[in-house]
C-alpha cells in the first residue's frame, strides 16, 4: 500500500521571472535550452500539426516525431463517435463546490469547474501530512529523487485514477509542446508525444515565455477519454498560432478532426485572432459540450493583444465561435481561465491598451464577464458584467490578477457568488445572478469590496467550507493589509460571513516564502483536517502545509530534521491532491513524497 500515499511534486531548474510588467502573463521563463541539448536557440526539426517533421534552420524543438512508447504516430488514430467530433459530456464531468464525493481523478485546472482547489480524501488527515518524504521508487528509469522532463512546465498535472491500461496515469504538458503519461506508481512513462507540434522560440514581447508552448492546463473528459489542449507553435522569433488538440488519453493519439488553427476565429464584431500578441495561461474548461479557451497577451503588454474566449462544441470543432473586447488589451492572462458553476462561464478582464475613456461598453476591460453556451455577450445588460468604479484608471493594476472563483455561502443573502481578486489587493464579492454592472465604489463596488493586500493578489485562490464557516484563501505579492495582531505574511485567507450582503474579514496570514497558488485538502466533505498546500515558487521551493481555519502550521517542508526542498518551481502553478498525492506543476521534473 505504500503507493497509495504519496504526494508528487514538479520541479526542476529553470530561471523565473516573477514580476510582469502588465496584463500580458503571469511571469517569463528564460533561457532554458532546447530539447536537442544545443542552447543556440535553434531548433532542429519543426513538427507540423499531424506530428509530421521538416527539417528546420529556425524551429523550436527537436523532437521524435511526436510518437508514444509504442511508436504509435501522432496524428491519428482514435475513432470519434458521430460525424467526426467527439461526443460532448455534457457538464464537463466534475461537479462544482458543494459535491460530496471523495477526489479520485483530477481532471481540469483546480480541480473543478468553481475553480475552488478543494480537494476530498480520508487519506490527508493532519497527523499523515506531518510525515511526507521523499519515495525513493518514484524515479522512472532515473537513481531519482524524482522523474525528468524536458520542461518548462507550467501547466498543472492532472490524474486519471483508471488510466492508460486502467492503472492509474499522470498527464504532464509543458512549454516545450512535450506531453507524457507517466505510470503513478513509478514514474515511468507510458506514452509521450515530444514534442506535438513544434513551439515558438518566445512570444512577441522580450522576454516572454521561452521556450512557449503549453502554457495552460489541459482538460480531460472522461466520457471520452479525451485530453483537450492549446499548444503555440512557431519559430524561433515568434508565434504563428496556436493550436487546440484533443488527444486520446490512453495513447495520445490526435482525435480525427482535430487540432483547430485559433487563426480562423473572427469575433462578431469583425475582429480576427492575430496569434502573434496572445498568450494563452488559463486552464481549459468544458461545458455543456462546448470547450472553453481564453487569451491574454505576453509579459510587456506588446502588441495588438485583445482579451479572447474561444467557445469550441467538441463535437463540430470547426463550429468555434470567439468572443473579443471591444478595444485592444483587456487580456484574461489568469491561470484559472474561466471559472463555472455548472451553469454559465465566468472570466475576468485586465487592463485596457487602446486609450482611456468613460463608456466601459466600448472597452469591456477590467471586468467579470458571464458567458452561457458559446461566447455571446452583450455589454449593455448589466447583470452580465461587473467592472469596478475606477475601471478607465487602473492601468496595470488589472482585475484580473487572481482569476474567478466561485462559491457558494450557506445563509448569506444573496448565497450564490463570484470572487474576483486584482493587482489592487482588493477582493470583491459578487452576485452570481446579477453581476451588477459598473459598481458605485469603496465597499460598495461590489456586494461587497475590500483591501485585504498590500500587493498584487495574483496566482488562483482557493476556497472552501468547514463547521466553522466559508473561508477564501490567496496570495499577495506584499503582505496582508488587515491581518489579525500577531500574524504577517503573503498567504491571506478571510472568512466570508452568512449575511446580508455577505461580507468578509482577514481571520490569519501566514508566510509562504514564495509565490504559488493555495489548494485545500480536508478528509469529508464538511471541511474535516482542512488543510492549506502551497509551493514557495520563486522561493525557498518548499511545500508547506497550514490549518484551513486557523493557519497554524502543519507541515513545514520538512522530514526527520532535513528541508525537502523543490528547486525552481515555477511561480503560480498550484498543487493537487487525488487518492494520498499531491502534484505540483513546476519546471523539469516530478518528485514523489509519502507519508507512510
Amino acid at each position: 500500500m505504500r503507493n497509495l500515499h504519496k504526494v508528487v511534486l514538479v520541479s526542476g531548474v529553470v530561471g523565473l521571472s516573477l514580476a510582469p510588467a502588465g496584463c500580458g502573463t503571469v511571469f517569463g521563463i528564460h533561457d532554458v535550452p532546447n530539447p536537442a541539448g544545443d542552447d543556440d536557440g535553434v531548433f532542429d526539426a519543426t513538427v507540423g500539426p499531424d506530428g509530421s517533421q521538416t527539417a528546420g534552420d529556425s524551429g523550436t524543438g527537436s523532437a521524435s516525431g511526436g510518437s508514444d512508447a509504442s511508436g504509435a504516430s501522432g496524428d491519428g488514430g482514435v475513432t470519434p463517435s458521430g460525424d467526426g467530433g467527439v461526443t460532448p459530456s455534457g457538464d464537463g464531468g466534475v461537479a462544482p463546490s458543494g459535491d460530496s464525493g471523495v477526489t479520485t481523478s483530477v481532471l481540469e485546472f483546480h480541480n473543478d469547474p468553481a475553480r475552488d482547489g478543494r480537494y476530498i480524501d480520508p487519506r490527508m488527515t493532519k497527523t499523515y501530512a506531518a510525515n511526507l518524504h521523499f519515495d525513493p521508487t518514484f524515479v522512472g528509469t532515473t537513481s531519482g529523487p524524482g522523474v525528468p522532463i524536458t520542461g518548462p512546465m507550467r501547466a498543472q498535472v492532472l490524474y486519471v485514477q483508471n488510466g492508460v491500461a486502467g492503472k492509474g496515469t499522470y498527464y504532464v504538458a509543458d512549454g516545450s509542446n512535450d506531453i507524457y503519461a507517466l505510470d503513478e506508481a513509478t514514474g515511468k512513462t507510458v506514452w509521450s508525444k515530444t514534442p506535438i507540434i513544434t513551439p515558438a522560440g518566445t512570444g512577441q514581447c522580450p522576454g516572454d515565455l521561452q521556450p512557449l508552448g503549453i502554457a495552460s492546463t489541459p482538460y480531460i473528459d472522461l466520457t471520452n477519454r479525451t485530453m483537450y489542449l492549446a499548444a503555440a507553435t512557431g519559430n524561433a522569433s515568434g508565434i504563428n498560432t496556436y493550436y487546440v488538440y484533443a488527444l486520446s488519453i490512453d495513447s495520445g493519439d490526435v482525435v480525427t478532426g482535430w487540432p483547430l488553427d485559433m487563426t480562423t476565429i473572427m469575433s462578431p464584431g469583425g475582429t480576427a485572432f492575430a496569434a502573434g500578441a496572445q498568450n494563452q495561461r488559463g486552464g481549459l474548461s468544458l461545458l455543456n459540450g462546448y470547450l472553453y479557451v481564453s487569451f491574454g497577451g505576453q509579459d510587456g503588454d506588446c502588441g495588438n493583444y485583445r482579451g479572447w474566449v474561444v467557445s469550441i462544441p467538441v463535437a463540430n470543432p470547426a463550429g468555434a465561435t470567439g468572443f473579443a473586447t471591444a478595444a485592444p488589451g483587456g487580456g484574461i492572462w489568469n491561470l484559472s481561465g474561466l471559472a463555472s458553476d455548472g451553469t454559465d462561464m465566468f472570466a475576468v478582464t485586465g487592463n485596457n491598451t487602446g486609450g482611456s475613456g468613460t463608456n466601459w461598453s466600448e472597452y469591456e476591460c477590467e471586468a467579470v464577464l458571464r458567458f452561457h453556451n458559446g461566447t455571446a455577450f452583450v455589454p449593455t445588460q448589466t447583470t452580465d458584467y461587473f467592472a469596478p468604479q475606477n475601471w478607465d484608471s487602473l492601468g496595470d493594476n488589472d482585475l484580473c490578477g487572481a482569476g474567478p472563483l466561485v462559491i457558494d455561502v450557506a445563509g448569506a443573502t444573496p448565497s450564490a457568488l463570484v470572487v474576483s481578486m486584482g493587482k489592487t489587493g482588493i477582493m470583491n464579492l459578487l452576485d452570481r445572478s446579477n453581476l451588477g454592472g459598473v459598481g458605485m465604489g469603496g465597499s460598495m463596488d461590489g456586494l461587497y469590496s475590500a483591501q485585504i493586500g498590500s500587493g498584487n493578489l495574483r496566482g488562483s485562490a482557493t476556497g472552501f467550507t468547514t463547521s466553522t464557516g466559508t473561508y477564501v484563501v490567496v496570495h499577495d505579492d506584499g503582505r496582508g493589509s488587515s491581518c489579525p495582531a500577531g500574524m504577517s505574511g503573503d498567504l491571506i485567507a478571510v472568512k466570508i460571513s452568512a449575511t446580508n450582503p455577505p461580507k468578509f474579514t482577514t481571520v490569519w496570514c501566514v508566510n509562504s516564502g514564495g509565490n504559488g497558488s493555495p489548494i485545500v485538502t480536508m478528509t469529508d466533505a464538511s471541511g474535516s483536517n482542512a488543510i492549506v498546500w502551497i509551493v514557495a515558487a520563486g522561493g525557498s521551493g518548499d511545500l508547506t502545509g497550514w490549518d484551513g481555519e486557523t493557519g497554524a502550521a502543519i507541515f513545514n517542508g520538512k522530514y526527520d530534521g532535513s528541508t525537502l526542498t523543490m528547486a525552481s518551481s515555477v511561480a503560480w502553478t498550484p498543487p493537487i491532491e487525488a487518492n494520498g498525492r499531491i502534484i505540483v506543476g513546476a519546471s523539469n521534473k516530478v518528485y514523489a513524497l509519502t507519508g507512510m
